[in-house]
């Protein structure tokens, strides 16, 4: 697994303090930062357990052409969203880039995608009411740890708007 973040960039930021912190900069991908990439505010960045992402490919099952419908990539998770960098090499690889918004989840599971897959095959289903058929991020070496991290994150979304829609009604 290569880090998104080099060890040279690291290198002079003091244990404990995150690259932020000690220049005062958003957090960046291979490609530049996170939040031009993703199309987000500069106030979305990935969350420390998952700051480097997790290699996997997304498996869009609605797509019927084999290039849409497996893309290996990067994913993260921020505060309030689903960020899937595609390493499409591509010019044109920003517009396959997936942000889902965590509110937007309708379903999400552990999923067992093929066995000959990297990882065991381990991925995690995601529905969202624009997918036909859940989108599957597979082949996860780190799949428990990356589940965990976007079920928690979901649930902390979802508990803290429920009550504003409550007290709407």
């Amino acid at each position: 697994v290569q880090p998104v973040v080099s060890r040279s960039s690291l290198a002079a930021v003091p244990s404990g303090m995150s690259r932020e912190d000690d220049t005062g900069r958003s957090h960046s991908t291979k490609k530049g930062p996170f939040h031009e990439i993703f199309n987000l505010s500069e106030s979305e960045r990935p969350l420390a357990v998952c700051e480097n992402g997790w290699r996997c490919c997304l498996i869009n099952r609605d797509r019927k052409m084999p290039t849409d419908y497996i893309r290996n990539g990067v994913l993260y998770v921020t505060e309030n969203y689903l960020c899937f960098e595609s390493s499409s090499s591509k010019s044109s690889s920003s517009k396959k880039n997936k942000v889902i918004k965590l509110v937007d989840i309708t379903d999400i599971q552990k999923y067992k995608v093929l066995s000959v897959l990297p990882g065991s095959g381990m991925g995690i289903s995601i529905a969202t009411p624009s997918t036909q058929k859940p989108l599957v991020f597979g082949a996860m070496i780190h799949r428990d740890e990356a589940f965990e991290t976007i079920y928690t994150q979901y649930i902390k979304i979802m508990t803290t708007s429920k009550p504003l829609a409550s007290a709407e009604l």
